[in-house]
């Protein structure tokens, strides 16, 4: 399954985000919306496990993509 892991400046609970560069948008967007189920590691080491909604934001300056993961939890380790 895919795998992301954002910065501890993140939000984590049953949702997370996150901007992404631009350049990297397509690889994520395509790998996101292909997974069933996602693993989220949170800044303090609680690893996440659940179905995602995904939702895809142009941020300022166009360089970076807001991405929100909503999670509906099975697991949190």
């Amino acid at each position: 399954y895919p795998v992301w892991y954002p910065s501890p400046a993140t939000s984590v609970g049953p949702s997370a985000s996150f901007a992404v560069m631009r350049s990297d948008f397509d690889a994520l967007r395509t790998r996101a919306l292909a997974a069933d189920e996602v693993w989220l590691r949170d800044g303090f080491g609680h690893v996440w496990h659940g179905h995602p909604s995904w939702s895809f934001a142009p941020a300022t300056g166009n360089r970076y993509i807001d991405v929100t993961l909503k999670l509906t939890v099975t697991e949190v380790r």
